[in-house]
């Protein structure tokens, strides 16, 4: 493998976790704030309000987990993927 497809699995993984991560996390945190499960569209008892909030704020705490994870696996990899595989020369 060359380090551009190294860098580009090893960066999805990063970022799927991530969000993964932050969607549990929150989803915890509902729970244990509202004492309620999390909403779900086809629930008969939950309103309109509680999805919506429900869902920007884990959209927003998931893509701010993505950036991170991104900014993150960047400063980590760029380094070793370097060191190991030379800088990449453009071609012309």
């Amino acid at each position: 493998m060359d380090s551009a497809t190294i860098e580009k699995v090893a960066t999805t993984a990063v970022i799927a976790g991530a969000a993964f991560l932050a969607s549990k996390i929150f989803e915890t945190g509902w729970k244990i704030t509202t004492k309620r499960p999390v909403p779900a569209e086809d629930a008969d008892d939950v309103t309109l309000t509680s999805l919506v909030i429900f869902a920007a704020t884990s959209a927003a705490l998931a893509a701010v987990a993505q950036r991170y994870a991104y900014k993150g696996s960047q400063k980590y990899l760029a380094p070793k993927l370097a060191a190991r595989f030379g800088v990449p020369q453009l071609k012309a």
